[in-house]
């Protein structure tokens, strides 16, 4: 099956805080948002949809099946980057979704010639294994924006 990979519209929002709440998808996250919380998240999205970078939704059939890419952000102690993400439907991993996702960001952000980085929790193997197949290798950040179960990976360019 083909991934369309687009901009995040209100068409698809209840699939997106389906996604992005459910606890099914949030396996690896101890506070995982509510359905409220989520859809004031997805609703900022819709509203930044055309700034560039930003997060975009991942379609297979026209059913969205995954969220993410990369969006500027500022972390206290490192400084303006790109937050690569990617958040894949329970039902649809190891499909390439996710790693399609976070592609698409790292183009996007390379292109405005911003830092990638991508946050994550040390038991989240999965995502950890994608962003090392990427290129991205974990880096000693310390910021107070961080959990301690977080770490930062950096998108090493290549020589």
């Amino acid at each position: 099956m083909t991934i369309n990979i687009r901009p995040i519209d209100r068409e698809h929002k209840k699939q997106i805080v389906a996604i992005t709440s459910a606890l099914e998808n949030n396996l690896f996250n101890p506070n995982p948002p509510s359905s409220n919380e989520s859809a004031d998240v997805v609703e900022e999205w819709i509203l930044n949809s055309k700034r560039k970078p930003m997060y975009r939704a991942a379609l297979m059939d026209n059913l969205v099946v995954g969220i993410g890419g990369a969006v500027e952000k500022n972390l206290d102690g490192y400084g303006p980057f790109a937050n690569i993400y990617f958040r894949v439907c329970h039902n649809h991993t190891g499909q390439g979704i996710g790693k399609a996702l976070a592609i698409r960001g790292i183009e996007e952000a390379m292109a405005l010639r911003l830092t990638c980085l991508a946050i994550t929790r040390a038991n989240n193997i999965p995502a950890i294994k994608l962003l090392e197949s990427l290129q991205f290798r974990p880096i000693k950040c310390r910021s107070p924006d961080l959990e301690k179960s977080q770490i930062v990976f950096e998108l090493n360019p290549v020589p």
